[in-house]
């Protein structure tokens, strides 16, 4: 698949648009998604921050209790939310039977819209968490002309994402590109790679929310 970042421009339902839409259609996945694959995986441990299935602790709980942090509420909404997505993405990555395969890669197509929605509630949540303003009025945006990711806010002004921001952006704009893709009629290959782009969105969402903890230095549970 020719895989190209889509051109989509709504703010309340957390779309990825692009501000140069009269110079440029789309822009190559190439070097953007190299760069968001090493942002996960430089981290080392992505496994580590997936849902246990054998902890009956919600996710967001799970989190906390393993990196001994303290979630805003907000933030554990949204992660709790991504739960079975990681379930279904171990479920895809661990198994070698065909028939749990294949239920795990059709529940991930099915759950399309709500690992978008998810993972950029999240990105704005901590944005705003940060620079203020409301979460769902914020847009994101890539900057052509210098390769950059952008957060803009009428209340705020306009941001430049970097670290985990910027790697949820890029993993979000990739992920985009199955928007209106047939999944029935995708290979071997192209399923395996649509699963490994919900994987990318979902480890860089949990990283964005864990690290966010961390330098917010919550009060730590007793």
């Amino acid at each position: 698949m020719d895989k190209k970042y889509q051109i989509v421009r709504k703010a309340e339902s957390g779309e990825i648009y692009n501000r140069q839409i009269a110079a440029v259609a789309t822009v190559t996945l190439v070097t953007v998604g190299f760069v968001s694959l090493c942002a996960i995986f430089s981290k080392g441990n992505s496994q580590n921050y997936r849902y246990n299935i054998n902890n009956s602790l919600p996710y967001a709980e799970q989190l906390e209790n393993m990196l001994d942090i303290n979630l805003d509420s907000d933030l554990e909404e949204s992660v709790n939310k991504l739960q079975n997505i990681s379930i279904l993405i171990d479920e895809y990555q661990n198994n070698e039977g065909f028939l749990v395969r294949s239920h795990a890669c059709e529940s991930l197509a099915q759950n399309y819209s709500e690992i978008e929605k998810t993972s950029l509630e999240v990105l704005k949540k901590v944005i705003a968490g940060e620079h203020g303003g409301v979460a769902s009025e914020y847009q994101i945006g890539y900057e052509k002309s210098d390769n950059s990711w952008i957060a803009s806010n009428y209340a705020v002004g306009t941001i430049t994402l970097t670290g985990e921001e910027r790697s949820l952006a890029e993993a979000i704009g990739q992920f985009q590109n199955y928007q209106s893709v047939d999944f029935e009629n995708l290979d071997i290959r192209g399923i395996s790679q649509y699963v490994q782009a919900c994987s990318q969105v979902l480890d860089n969402s949990i990283f964005l929310v864990t690290s966010k903890s961390e330098k917010f230095q919550y009060a730590k549970k007793p």
